[in-house]
């Protein structure tokens, strides 16, 4: 997902049916022309049965910069996950 100033990819995502944990690698760049002081990244997690949203936080992304974030999501167990995705992303520059 591109918004102004960042662009937020899904990297990877793991996710272990027996427990139920989902790891997802969360790329973001920031292609503006100002430092972000703060941003939110909000994600969907669809799988066999429903979908589960959930948010990752980050701060201080000067211009230029990408970071990864690694983030843990709960799921029931047993689900079969079809997809990760990106729906929104919100900040505050400097």
């Amino acid at each position: 997902m591109e918004k102004a100033h960042l662009i937020v990819t899904i990297d990877w995502y793991k996710y272990d049916s027996s427990t139920g944990v989902i790891n997802v690698d969360i790329r973001v760049r920031n292609d503006g022309e100002k430092d972000i002081a703060y941003f939110e990244i909000y994600y969907r997690v669809t799988y066999s049965s429903s979908a589960h949203d959930d948010c990752a936080h980050g701060s201080n992304l000067k211009v230029g910069q990408s970071r990864t974030h690694s983030v843990i999501t709960n799921i029931r167990k047993g689900e079969r996950v079809t997809n990760v995705s990106v729906t929104d992303v919100e900040w505050k520059v400097y």
